[in-house]
């Protein structure tokens, strides 16, 4: 991001934060929007404590195929390796979430 604003309070911002998640040597990335009045960390929290199934189905990035299961309270999730191997699996809620090696905002507008 070439610029970011985190100090003008009055101002709703569409920030879009990408989440890397790894497994040994597996990983895959998801990116989802995230509006209001909220800046830098506030926007930083486990997307696997705020994201529902809508959202789920609108993330911006999937490359590893993220889904939630509401009927058995998992996630399932392909993860690649640098040659392209996959793993799959299915993953609680507290499991994916220690996968998560990097949070960062990716963009924010004004909306």
């Amino acid at each position: 991001m070439e610029s970011y604003d985190a100090g003008n309070y009055f101002e709703e911002k569409n920030h879009t934060v990408r989440v890397t998640l790894q497994y040994k040597e597996y990983f895959g990335h998801i990116s989802y929007n995230i509006g209001g009045n909220c800046f830098g960390y506030s926007v930083l929290g486990n997307p696997f404590e705020v994201l529902d199934e809508f959202d789920m189905e609108n993330l911006v990035e999937n490359d590893c195929n993220l889904q939630y299961s509401e009927d058995n309270e998992v996630y399932y999730v392909v993860l690649k390796n640098s040659i392209g191997d996959t793993l799959e699996g299915e993953f609680s809620k507290k499991d994916i979430s220690n996968m998560i090696i990097c949070m960062e905002i990716v963009s924010c507008e004004k909306e």
